[in-house]
């Protein structure tokens, strides 16, 4: 489980421009455009995928706590927001918003 700062991108270019290390990174999905991103995050949620996705493989391989497949996450979880992740019990819970 970890605790962070939430920034929503909407792709790999934005996310590496605003994201600073350690923060949650939360985007629709990710590709291999996301691997130099994926190095800084302290977390990971994305909307979409599944256990074989381009997320789910990083997040193991790099140690990533990681929620993949959070359907409205891009709505629920606002830029700034303070979150939980929790991928043992494939939950995020939002603790402060922005």
């Amino acid at each position: 489980m970890t605790v962070g700062v939430a920034r929503v991108a909407e792709n790999a270019d934005e996310a590496f421009d605003r994201l600073q290390p350690g923060e949650i990174l939360v985007t629709r999905t990710t590709s291999p455009a996301y691997n130099m991103v994926l190095t800084l995050v302290g977390g990971l949620v994305t909307a979409e995928g599944g256990p074989m996705c381009h997320a789910a493989v990083l997040s193991r391989e790099l140690d990533i706590p990681a929620v993949v497949g959070a359907a409205d996450a891009m709505e629920a979880i606002s830029d700034g927001d303070r979150i939980e992740v929790d991928p043992v019990n494939a939950r995020v819970r939002i603790l402060t918003t922005a």
